[in-house]
């Protein structure tokens, strides 16, 4: 096994950076590479990621895999003491830097090596004591003062710090963190490893409206009524005066005193409720308030951890976290741009007016969609570096969809871009290319297209490039444009309404705070150390490397089959039965297929040019690489001429090859199909076996051999739209086989409506190639992926089973010519040139980039001839599907499977027996039923009508079964032409004389042993010769003769037309066989229906009634050969 890697060789000093291809042998020395680096490393110390290298550390094993950064060793001055802390800062100036926190007390102040480039720190800021188990940080009195965690300290009280918390000093922010060890990967053996994903830790956030309650409005204050109180005065004065009466003048008090009271009482009550509406204010604002920092934590919280700061790409990028980004992202794409303050997704409603919450002290990041223009305006000395960290962000987070990263700037071929061409998922150049103009454009007309089939621009805004990228693609919003520098882009879009793309204008400045969004919120701009763009190198390199096995830019575009299987297919057989078959290369390597772990069945979808086809043999040429034919059988059905297998029909795992299916084809197919499934349970059932599972587990010797048996249907959809019933009695085939041992993969260009629920539910693998319509995609992978294709990449497929995420993969391709073996050189180094634009070039000098030689013939058929050769002295697989009957029976009559006679045609289902070997052959018949095609044979006592055209064969099937039972010693008599062979009499049917002569012999009484055969060829003709005797009751003299022949041992053989069929004569025939009619309807008439009648009805091809089993009439001396008949 060999390990293909790609190795930098860094210096932190330098700003050029040598990159090597490798390719070596398995177990590969550090010491035998050293030489090939250039005699300047002879003698030095290297290493990776802080680890020395050794001569003994061996290629592809860590740390020398795919992607590592070699750097000269450097003498450090490290503590001898490990220390478990460490300080990060992760905003402000001197972003990324980090340094050990060993036990003790530490000043942070002006003079620290992480605080040296912020001038609002002062010269003693803050005090850090490091105690067994605890942490604690003390302002010393700053100016600007010190806070942890938007809390600030008090000037001389300690506080603790804990891990994971921020200390603000001035304008930078140092988070306590723990001092992290390598992640723990696994090595693949090819050179790479496989890197754990991240921890899925992250919040599930949505929008959130909040009320603020509305400040309670003072009790309406009642006014003493007066004019009621007093009212009841007068009127007691008057009845006091009139009545005499003082009780009167003490009626007059009641009602002034009653409303007085009222009113008293009413403003207790209301200064009550006042005092508790204003307590319930108080608390629901209370709790509004903590909902609101509840929310704002958690999105703080969720923020940070999906745009983590550039101090947490170096540890990724380093190796002590996890973290590398896959490229899967979804739409909006959310791109971070520093830390600060910004708006919230949540918002709060007050009097009405709704307004969102500020996020402060918060990751700061911008959303954009499809059509968005981000314009990043920065000052015109800080575009590359504002560039360079645009560009790292987008891709350590990965960019949505299948889209690319392109990157348009004048100072593509310096050194800061170097790095980026050895990024697959990214190109950068002064102008785009013409090849990736053509496929955007292609992208951009394709109706339908969506967002995640777009890419993402980063453009210079001081590059001409940029300028005419920009004009291409703002009108057509299509992508997502960011546009770094200080001039606008100068150009207006038509909006789409509401919903339509969106212009975002960010200031970007140096220093705390001071960079702007549009929405009015401050925030300070990520400005990590210089040499955190080394650190972005590897972390691109280390990307690259995933990059390269992990997205669709890094998926070969040609697979040679041969190149996935192995070279000797005799020793492969021998190695035991495989179903998981590779059939292409993905994004971590070689993409295999089984279909009995995840299938049974699959379902294969692909437009014309996409490589369905091509997909079918791939798989087929995989699955008989890997199994005999005493393990796998295919059978090949192919609506459409059966071109599409090619060569592979020859292999010697085939068993059958079904193509311009009719009606009657595709009946009698389902009909073997199911024959071979109960042959199937009954051999099971006879072993003692209870599942197919364990009779493959453990087969026995004396048991008949029961292969794997893989239905292939190319074009169902055509098919089914055809010939619905044959696509669901298979469909319901597969379901019953599936454990039996029986798969079907289904292949169509179209499958919208084609795919049916009970499809669905028996079809669990799908492979979906470059469909034409979304719909397409979404029936066949849940995914509007495959519809996003290129036409330009043929053999781009897309694999799910079980309701799995699909997985893209280039599918294998057996049309190239074989590859043969050649002595390659045990290690191959090969210097890159990342500053070269295209492709890279081979080297002349090098054995390793020297073309290998091919073969003269392609893969298949090299392949095809190789399993004939190794099945040559192993048995022919039993075949499911006989091929239809051929037209020259008459050769191969002696290799027929069994034997049949006339009584076991009017069966329903008739079973062959044991052939006598003194036999003689009438007629050749298919029984799909029982999986054979036995020959017709004996005399019989049957009268036999046969029905047909002129020219389908009548006198032939007579003069065969005349030539049988004249070999049994039966006398014969013909009446119709002259034969071509001896009879014993002969009599013509249109001669009178001859009829009357014929109605006299049958009158006359014949010997008791003797039997006759009289066989009538022409019935309509004898009939008008018997209508003009006697005025017509010779014909009723001839129907009784027919009727009484068994009694005299004789029987009629009787050839003609319709009237075999529609006369009194059909009532006394027992058996009654169709040849080919002229007319469609004569077979309705003889109660055929549509789908037992073939398409194709050779001369001497017949149908034997009720039940439609095919025969063809064995013709005597024909010439030729046919294998129709072989088991």
């Amino acid at each position: 096994m060999k390990v293909k890697l790609r190795l930098a060789l860094a210096n932190p000093d330098q700003a050029h950076t040598r990159v090597f291809d490798i390719e070596a042998p398995a177990g590969t020395q550090f010491t035998t590479l050293r030489e090939h680096l250039g005699p300047a490393l002879v003698g030095k110390r290297l290493r990776v990621d802080d680890i020395d290298i050794d001569d003994g550390f061996r290629l592809g094993e860590p740390p020398l895999v795919d992607g590592a950064s070699l750097e000269p060793q450097r003498t450090t001055i490290t503590n001898s003491v490990p220390t478990p802390l460490r300080l990060v800062v992760s905003a402000g100036p001197g972003q990324g830097r980090s340094c050990p926190l060993p036990p003790g007390e530490h000043i942070l102040g002006r003079a620290h090596p992480l605080l040296t480039d912020d001038p609002l720190v002062s010269r003693t800021h803050a005090r850090v004591i490091v105690r067994r188990g605890s942490v604690e940080v003390c302002d010393e009195g700053s100016s600007n003062g010190t806070s942890l965690d938007a809390r600030a300290l008090d000037p001389g009280e300690p506080c603790v710090w804990r891990i994971g918390q921020h200390l603000r000093l001035g304008g930078t922010r140092i988070r306590l963190d723990t001092t992290l060890e390598p992640v723990a990967v696994e090595a693949r053996g090819d050179g790479t490893l496989r890197i754990p994903a991240p921890v899925a830790n992250r919040l599930e956030l949505a929008p959130t409206r909040l009320e603020w309650p509305s400040r309670p409005t003072a009790p309406p204050r009642s006014p003493l009524r007066w004019v009621a109180a007093l009212a009841s005065v007068p009127v007691a004065l008057v009845m006091a005066v009139v009545l005499h009466s003082t009780l009167m003048l003490a009626f007059m008090l009641i009602g002034p005193l009653t409303i007085g009271l009222t009113y008293l009482d009413d403003r207790r009550r209301g200064r009550l409720g006042g005092r508790a509406a204003a307590r319930e204010y108080a608390r629901s604002k209370a709790d509004t308030g903590r909902r609101i920092d509840d929310l704002l934590n958690r999105e703080r919280l969720e923020r940070t951890a999906r745009l983590p700061p550039p101090d947490v790409l170096t540890d990724v990028a380093a190796g002590r976290r996890p973290g590398i980004a896959s490229g899967e992202r979804s739409w909006p794409l959310v791109l971070r741009l520093g830390h600060g303050t910004s708006p919230s997704i949540h918002s709060v409603t007050h009097d009405g007016v709704t307004r969102h919450l500020t996020l402060d002290d918060a990751p700061v990041a911008v959303a954009l969609t499809s059509g968005d223009l981000l314009h990043l305006d920065c000052d015109a000395a800080s575009v590359g570096a504002c560039m360079e960290h645009v560009v790292a962000r987008l891709l350590v987070e990965g960019v949505p969809g299948a889209c690319g990263l392109h990157v348009v700037t004048d100072m593509a071929e310096g050194a800061r871009w170097t790095w980026c061409r050895d990024t697959a998922r990214l190109e950068v150049g002064a102008a785009l290319p013409e090849d990736t103009e053509q496929d955007l454009a292609e992208r951009a007309a394709r109706p339908g297209h969506t967002g995640d089939e777009l890419p993402v621009f980063v453009l210079d805004a001081r590059s001409e490039g940029a300028r005419e990228a920009l004009r291409r693609w703002l009108p057509v919003a299509s992508g997502v444009l960011v546009w770094v520098g200080p001039s606008a882009p100068g150009m207006q879009r038509e909006r789409r309404g509401s919903s339509g793309p969106t212009d975002l204008v960010v200031t970007v400045r140096h220093g705390h705070n001071a960079s702007l969004l549009p929405t009015g919120h401050r925030f300070t701009f990520d400005e990590p150390i210089s040499s955190w763009f080394v650190t972005t190198t590897r972390l691109a390199r280390r990307w690259a490397t995933t990059s390269r096995r992990g997205t669709s830019s890094s998926i070969p575009t040609t697979v040679p089959a041969d190149s996935l299987l192995p070279a000797d297919v005799a020793r492969a057989w021998a190695a035991g039965p495989s179903t998981a078959v590779p059939v292409g290369f993905g994004a971590t390597g070689p993409v295999h297929l089984d279909l009995v772990r995840s299938g049974p069945h699959a379902l294969v979808a692909g437009t014309t040019g996409a490589g369905k086809s091509e997909f079918l043999l791939a798989y087929l040429r995989g699955l008989f690489t890997l199994n005999g034919p005493g393990d796998v059988t295919a059978l090949l059905i192919d609506y459409k001429g059966g071109a599409t297998f090619g060569p592979l029909v020859d292999a010697p795992q085939v068993v059958g090859l079904v193509t311009d299916l009719d009606n009657s084809l595709a009946e009698r197919a389902l009909s073997a199909l199911q024959a071979e499934i109960k042959r199937r349970e009954h051999t099971l059932a006879a072993a003692g076996y209870n599942s197919y599972t364990a009779y493959r587990a453990t087969p026995p010797k004396s048991a008949t051999a029961l292969p794997r048996l893989f239905v292939i249907v190319d074009e169902f959809r055509v098919l089914a739209e055809e010939l619905p019933e044959f696509v669901a009695g298979l469909v319901r085939l597969a379901a019953v086989g599936r454990s039996l041992g029986m798969h079907l993969v289904l292949a169509t260009q179209r499958p919208g409506g084609a795919v049916t629920a009970d499809m669905r539910a028996n079809l669990d693998v799908r492979v979906a190639l470059r469909v034409r319509e979304r719909s397409d995609s979404i029936d066949v992978i849940d995914s509007p992926a495959a519809a996003a294709i290129s036409p330009r990449h043929p053999g781009r497929a897309f694999l799910a089973h079980g309701g799995s995420t699909p997985v893209e993969l280039q599918t294998a391709f057996t049309g190239a010519p074989r590859m043969l073996h050649t002595d390659e050189p045990p290690l191959h180094v090969h210097e890159v040139d990342l500053r070269a634009p295209g492709p890279l070039a081979a080297e002349p000098e090098c054995p390793g980039c020297r073309p290998a030689g091919h073969s003269t013939t392609n893969d298949l058929e090299t392949f095809v001839a190789e399993a004939k050769a190794a099945a040559t002295h192993l048995p022919a697989p039993r075949r499911p599907v006989l091929p239809p009957l051929c037209e020259n029976t008459r050769p191969v009559a002696h290799l027929a499977m069994g034997e049949v006679r006339w009584p076991d045609l009017l069966l329903a289902r008739p079973q062959a027996g044991e052939r006598p070997r003194n036999s003689v052959p009438i007629a050749v018949v298919d029984l799909p039923h029982d999986q054979s095609q036995p020959v017709l044979s004996g005399a019989g006592t049957e009268h036999i009508g046969i029905a047909g055209a002129p020219r389908s064969g009548r006198t032939h099937a007579a003069m065969t079964i005349a030539s049988a039972r004249r070999s049994t010693g039966e006398r014969t008599w013909w009446v119709g032409d002259v034969p071509s062979f001896p009879v014993d009499d002969h009599f013509a049917a249109d001669d009178p004389d001859d009829v009357v002569r014929l109605l006299t012999a049958l009158n006359e009484p014949s010997p008791v042993a003797e039997r006759v055969a009289i066989v009538v060829d022409g019935w309509e003709a004898l009939n008008d010769s018997l209508m003009r005797i006697n005025h017509g009751l010779a014909a009723d003299e001839m129907l009784r003769h027919v009727q009484r022949a068994h009694q005299f041992g004789r029987v009629f053989v009787i050839t003609g037309a319709r009237l075999v069929l529609a006369s009194k004569l059909a009532a006394l025939l027992e058996v009654k066989i169709v040849l080919r009619q002229n007319d469609q309807t004569e077979y309705s008439l003889a109660g055929l229906r549509p789908a037992q009648v073939p398409a194709a009805m050779p001369p001497g091809r017949g149908l034997v009634l009720p039940h439609a089993h095919v025969l063809h009439f064995v013709s005597p001396g024909e010439p030729g050969e046919c294998d129709t008949l072989s088991p």
